[in-house]
């Protein structure tokens, strides 16, 4: 899920590339925008299998997912929901520049849905490290663990 993560933070750094770059048009369907939805749709998902292998282990439909990936999925539903305004305003008011491209309510919404998505990976790795073992002793987990190089 990390990488997935990754992929959709890559999708929406060259989104914002071509914005300030002056690459897009005064039209919502890019090919910048298609590899930012494209990242999104594959996070989403996989989102959705895991949810759904959770289930058919027997797992409630609350804890279907890994703690913490519950955030990710409500950032992948709200992101669509703000992809679908975001379309929406711009065919109203058209594309922005600036730093009312920052500030337009639809990239606001995007930004909060991003940062819950960015989230999901993250939530284990902390709580791992917080984590106090049944004996009562003290436990500290990095986050990311070193492979072999």
């Amino acid at each position: 899920m990390a990488l997935l993560t990754a992929l959709l933070m890559g999708g929406l750094l060259l989104d914002g590339w071509a914005h300030s770059h002056g690459e897009v048009d005064q039209s919502f369907l890019t090919p910048w925008h298609a590899l930012l939805y494209a990242a999104l749709g594959v996070n989403g998902l996989a989102l959705l299998f895991a949810g759904i292998a959770g289930l058919r282990k027997g797992y409630s439909f609350r804890n279907a997912l890994p703690p913490g990936y519950w955030s990710a999925a409500i950032g992948v539903t709200s992101f669509l929901v703000g992809g679908a305004f975001d379309g929406w305003w711009h065919t109203r008011f058209g594309i922005e520049s600036g730093i009312v491209l920052l500030v337009s309510p639809p990239h606001l919404i995007l930004a909060l849905s991003a940062a819950l998505i960015f989230s999901g990976p993250l939530f284990p790795s902390v709580t791992s490290m917080t984590a106090t073992p049944a004996d009562g002793s003290a436990s500290a987990q990095p986050s990311c663990r070193p492979g072999r190089w």
